[in-house]
């Protein structure tokens, strides 16, 4: 999940979402945080993604949330599925039939649905996941243009270029040459911080 596709706050009610694992991670996240012991950074860190997993289960799960977006869509039996079926496999040659069969739903009902909660019609949101994870990919990938083209659902190097161009402003060549040098800098300190964190795990 990007955070672009996240609310620009969470707003939870008291009583909303109070499960018992809620509840447990605010109880370990205060004990960390009032009395810091050995491994206190990483446990705190850990508990923070904790909290914010079932931050995000209380909000969806309100009655109050917004019924528009990904997380609406998320939260929704019909458009789950759908939404699932693409990221797994995006390069798939989808149709809205499919993918309405795929909801349980009419072609006509279901298109109006996924417009109406995504503001995207269904073939717009494949596009938009197919740039995505081909931005990914040629991010971290040395594979061709070509391959990274075929992984994405496009059968030539010009239909990619084309809706590639369309979304991003740049050709997926332009692309890889700004953006790579800043993606192998982000690797590289992450690795270099994996070293610290296993000796603090190992520490526990």
């Amino acid at each position: 999940m990007s955070v672009d596709v996240l609310p620009r706050f969470l707003h939870l009610k008291r009583s909303a979402g109070r499960t018992a694992a809620f509840a447990s991670a605010l109880d370990m996240l205060a004990v960390e945080t009032a009395a810091p012991a050995l491994g206190a950074d990483a446990a705190i860190s850990r508990l923070f993604e904790l909290l914010f997993i079932h931050a995000l289960r209380a909000y969806v799960e309100d009655d109050g949330s917004p019924k528009r977006g990904w997380l609406a869509a998320m939260s929704d039996p019909r458009l789950k599925p759908v939404i699932e079926a693409i990221h797994a496999d995006p390069a798939k040659d989808w149709t809205v039939d499919a993918l309405a069969r795929t909801a349980g739903m009419s072609r006509s009902a279901f298109a109006l649905r996924f417009k109406s909660v995504l503001e995207q019609t269904p073939l717009e949101y494949l596009t938009s996941w197919r740039v995505r994870c081909a931005s990914a990919m040629l991010l971290k990938s040395s594979a061709p243009i070509s391959d990274i083209a075929r992984k994405s659902g496009y059968g030539s190097d010009a239909a990619f270029n084309k809706v590639f161009k369309r979304v991003t402003g740049q050709t997926p060549a332009k692309f890889k040459k700004l953006n790579g040098a800043a993606a192998r800098q982000v690797t590289v300190q992450v690795q270099r911080r994996r070293p610290m964190e296993r000796r603090t795990a190992a520490q526990l």
